[in-house]
C-alpha cells in the first residue's frame, strides 16, 4: 500500500491496521495507523502495546490500557503482565488511490 507523504506520515517508523472496534470512534477496523517508535507514552496518549504476547492499540492510562469505545473492555494490567510499549500512535495514513 502506498500512502500519502503528508507531515505524520514523515514521522512514522512505521504502520499498523486496527482490528476491531475498541477504538471507535477515534479509529476504526482495517485503519492503518502511523507509528513513531518509542519506549513509553505519557498516560492520556495512544499507543501499540504488547500485553502478554497480545498486541493493542489503546489509550495508557495509570494501571489500564483504555477503549475509547464504551462498549469495549480496557485491558487491565496486573501484576506479573509482560508489557510493552512499541509506539505511539500519530494518526491515520492516507492511502494514495
Amino acid at each position: 500500500m502506498q500512502i500519502k507523504p503528508t507531515a505524520i506520515a514523515q514521522r512514522a517508523n512505521y504502520a499498523v491496521r486496527v482490528f476491531g472496534n475498541s477504538m471507535e470512534d477515534t479509529y476504526y477496523d482495517g485503519d492503518i495507523v502511523l507509528v513513531e517508535i518509542c519506549p513509553d507514552v505519557a498516560i492520556g496518549e495512544i499507543g501499540i502495546f504488547i500485553v502478554n504476547d497480545q498486541g493493542y492499540i489503546k489509550q495508557r492510562g495509570e494501571d489500564r490500557l483504555i477503549s475509547l469505545n464504551p462498549e469495549a473492555p480496557d485491558v487491565d494490567i496486573h501484576e506479573g503482565d509482560v508489557v510493552y510499549c512499541r509506539g505511539r500512535v500519530l494518526g491515520k495514513a492516507e492511502p494514495i488511490e
